[in-house]
């Protein structure tokens, strides 16, 4: 069944997820986005001439946000270029994916008739917590 992404809230922490501060404004999150690493098991004699592979190591891929660049925690965020952090999505369902991560990029976009919009991108280290 389809989900309605209004409410989804999305926090970060520098405690050790002793307290969880909120990135205000969020307009739209991408990813995360997973990926595995596989090796070609192909042989000589393949039957059908097809490839095969096997599944190997798993990439826990990025995640990146948008949001208005006045919002709370945006500027905050920025000092923290190249920090591991603590990232928890929370979606409407109450349903929270945590992870670590690390803050790997920050940019500003302006455009005429917008709002000024900061985009971030944070690289996954390790497996997502559902809870």
């Amino acid at each position: 069944m389809a989900q309605d992404s209004f409410g989804t809230l999305l926090h970060y922490s520098t405690d050790n997820k002793v307290y969880w501060a909120v990135v205000g404004e969020v307009l739209s999150i991408d990813g995360p986005n997973q990926e595995a690493a596989t090796i070609d098991t192909t042989t000589l004699n393949q039957a059908g001439a097809y490839r095969t592979f096997i599944g190997t190591v798993k990439d826990p891929g990025e995640m990146s946000f948008d949001c208005h660049l006045g919002a709370t925690n945006i500027e905050a965020l920025r000092l923290l270029l190249g920090t591991s952090l603590d990232w928890r999505i929370t979606w409407v369902d109450a349903v929270t994916w945590c992870w670590d991560g690390v803050l790997t990029a920050f940019g500003v976009s302006a455009e005429l008739e917008s709002a000024v919009v900061a985009s971030l991108t944070v690289k996954l280290s390790g497996a997502i917590t559902v809870a």
